[in-house]
């Protein structure tokens, strides 16, 4: 009797249980199971002697409703995203002046720049380039920018061989017959290094500087020692160096001209690489009047024709709204200094006359030495030493420092001058300083005033 009452409360507690768990899976049908950690294996339960055991009910399979699928998020990966790189190296150059490498254009600087330094050009913005540091050469001045450094620098700082400074349109000149004409065979090639106004630049040819006065052109005056600034004459001068800064080109010379001027500047065509000859786009693109001195020279028809073009299309001085064509003075504005007043009537007492630029053979005696110094001269190692003793940032572009025993022009003059900056200044070429005998060395500013004298 006591066996049969135990058994039939287990067989009453065997059918709640399953009740109950049938009610719960039907109560929860719409619910969505989530997988569990697996539980560890269940203990045995004794069995009861007589009785079997009933299997448990198998439980119904629920399936979530597709809204409830949620997508399982990419797996985390630990490869960190490339780093953005620089573009690449669209040319290779040098460094012909020393100057400062920036961050930004105009900018903070980052380091300085040395004559004969590698570069590579990586992109541009009008007459600035984006570089990096391929090579150093010997220290010139110890905040030096390390190779590898990337920023900007002004393109009158650099040499660009594979790289068209210019960006006007090419005017190929041409003959009679409509055949355009190439540079001569026997024109001499040669480096630009410094660009006078619109007219007249400094070359080396064979490690000696000369300056060139370009044939059969005139262009507006910007560094006449007694004329005021022209109309058009600051444009004109932007252009010639943007044509012409650090290129190599080939100098024709013509019989017709004569070999020199009477200030001692040779007489050439000068000729781009490209196939331009650049005396010919000065006046097709509106910055120089074809200029005819005494006798007809080779280009006379070209040149004529292409200032009738430039006229008719009213282009540069041309320009009703510029120039319209005349020769006057420039108009001043407010962030260009006024033309140059005539000069004054003497007096009994005046300071000291300014002294201009005629030649380096000549010694120009006494200057101010202000707002630039010659610090000093390495003749053995063809250097110069400029100091800026003045209180505003001075702007070296256009500058010409002399050896007057040897009477020629030490090149790498170049940059801006900070208040207080001493820089050395490394010449390009053959040697020109004389180790010997005394060598007085003369520094004079763009529009050809002395500034500085270092008597030897």
């Amino acid at each position: 009797m006591q066996h049969h009452l135990s058994t039939r409360r287990l067989r009453l507690t065997d059918f709640l249980l399953a009740g109950l768990a049938i009610f719960t899976l039907s109560g929860c049908a719409g619910v969505t199971l989530r997988p569990l950690a697996a539980a560890p294996p269940p203990t045995a339960m004794p069995q009861l002697a007589g009785e079997p055991l009933a299997a448990p009910p198998t439980p119904e399979r629920v399936t979530a409703p597709a809204s409830a699928v949620v997508a399982t998020p990419p797996a985390a990966t630990d490869t960190p995203e490339p780093a953005p790189t620089l573009p690449a190296v669209a040319a290779t150059g040098s460094v012909v002046h020393g100057g400062n490498l920036r961050v930004v254009p105009s900018g903070a600087i980052v380091g300085q720049l040395c004559p004969g330094d590698t570069i590579g050009f990586l992109t541009r913005e009008g007459e600035w380039f984006h570089i990096r540091l391929e090579q150093t050469v010997a220290d010139c001045v110890p905040d030096r920018a390390p190779a590898g450094t990337a920023g900007w620098a002004h393109q009158t700082l650099l040499s660009a061989p594979a790289v068209t400074i210019a960006e006007a349109p090419a005017q190929p000149i041409s003959d009679e017959s409509g055949a355009t004409i190439a540079p001569p065979a026997d024109a001499a090639r040669a480096q630009v290094t410094n660009v006078v106004d619109g007219d007249t630049i400094d070359v080396l040819i064979d490690g000696r500087e000369v300056r060139i006065r370009l044939i059969g052109i005139d262009t507006p005056e910007t560094v006449h020692p007694t004329d005021p600034v022209e109309c058009f004459g600051r444009e004109a001068s932007t252009f010639a160096r943007e044509l012409l800064t650090n290129q190599r080109v080939l100098l024709e010379a013509d019989p017709s001209q004569g070999e020199q001027d009477r200030y001692g500047r040779l007489l050439r065509y000068v000729w781009l690489s490209d196939g331009r000859l650049v005396n010919q786009e000065l006046i097709a693109q509106g910055y120089a009047f074809e200029y005819t001195y005494n006798t007809p020279y080779a280009y006379q028809t070209q040149f004529k024709e292409a200032q009738r073009a430039a006229r008719e299309a009213q282009l540069g001085l041309w320009s009703p709204t510029a120039c319209n064509g005349e020769q006057k003075p420039a108009e001043p504005t407010p962030a260009v200094a006024p033309p140059a007043a005539p000069a004054p009537t003497p007096v009994p007492v005046t300071p000291a006359a300014t002294v201009w630029f005629s030649s380096c053979r000549s010694n120009p005696g006494g200057a101010p030495n202000a707002p630039v110094t010659i610090a000093g001269v390495d003749k053995r190692a063809e250097a110069v030493v400029l100091k800026n003793v003045s209180s505003e940032a001075i702007n070296l572009d256009g500058w010409i420092m002399c050896s007057i025993k040897g009477g020629q022009i030490h090149s790498g003059i170049g940059g801006v001058l900070q208040p207080g900056e001493q820089r050395r200044f490394q010449h390009v070429g053959s040697n020109i300083w004389n180790n010997s005998e005394p060598d007085p060395g003369a520094l004079y500013d763009a529009e050809g005033r002395l500034v500085a004298y270092w008597p030897d």
